[in-house]
């Protein structure tokens, strides 16, 4: 049985277990670990969300999601082992979105995807030079 993997729901999955974990673990310095004025109230912890990390990985699956051309995946199906499959999307949409991505990482990070200059190559290739004046 193949079990498709849908974004949608799995970033709306992902983003409540964030929120749930900011609030549970750390932002309202909520615990499973006793009461609460045992513990440290929450304006005392030190803990800082730093986007730059969430960057680093972006481009980590931007570099690893890719065939052997450098094309993006559209499709990931949840099996075992794991596939990934291509669609009318890649060639174009999503290689362009996510080079948009890996540009805007490599601002807040500094260190660039490996995959950038692959994809700003097939981008260009795509424009016709006989329409750009």
């Amino acid at each position: 049985m193949t079990k498709e993997l849908n974004r949608r729901l799995f970033l709306s999955s992902g983003a409540a277990a964030g929120v749930a974990a900011l609030a549970l673990g750390r932002g309202l310095g909520l615990s499973e670990n006793g009461p609460a004025q045992e513990r440290q109230p929450a304006w005392e912890q030190a803990w800082t969300l730093a986007l730059e990390d969430y960057a680093r990985r972006g481009c980590n699956y931007c570099d690893r999601m890719v065939d052997a051309n450098g094309l993006p995946y559209f499709n990931v199906f949840w099996t075992d082992p794991a596939e990934a499959a291509h669609d009318w999307p890649d060639f174009g949409d999503v290689m362009s979105r996510q080079f948009q991505a890996v540009v805007m990482a490599r601002h807040m990070t500094g260190q660039a995807a490996t995959i950038e200059p692959v994809w700003r190559q097939k981008i260009l290739s795509l424009i016709d030079a006989e329409t750009v004046s």
